[in-house]
């Protein structure tokens, strides 16, 4: 899991497994970064996440998030459990929850 802090996604990269925030976190896609994270990105409690690109245009960075587990949003809590505010201001964001579930829970998009 990730702690509060900045996280700047450089690399071309598949993550296999959800990832878990813990505390307040920033997501920065780097220019031409392709990341797909299989199984979704958890943020607990009361913690918020911000996703953004460092840039806009062809350059733009990717997030694919795939393979969440049913009733577990594709960004968000895992069923039964809450979040804070997940802002999304850019990027190229591509969400699919599991099954009878949100792709994004309590989401604002900038």
């Amino acid at each position: 899991s990730y702690g509060a802090g900045r996280y700047i996604l450089k690399d071309i990269e598949t993550i296999n497994g959800r990832i878990t925030f813990t505390g307040d976190a920033e997501l920065i896609l780097a220019d031409n970064v392709d990341v797909t994270v299989k199984g979704g990105i958890a943020i607990t409690n009361a913690s918020n996440l911000v996703i953004g690109a460092q840039s806009t245009g062809r350059s733009m960075g990717r997030l694919v998030v795939t393979d969440v587990a049913p009733r577990s949003a594709g960004i968000g809590p895992a069923y039964g459990e809450s979040c804070g505010i997940i802002r999304i201001n850019s990027g190229y964001i591509v969400v699919t929850g599991g099954s009878g579930a949100a792709s994004i829970f309590r989401s604002v998009v900038m």
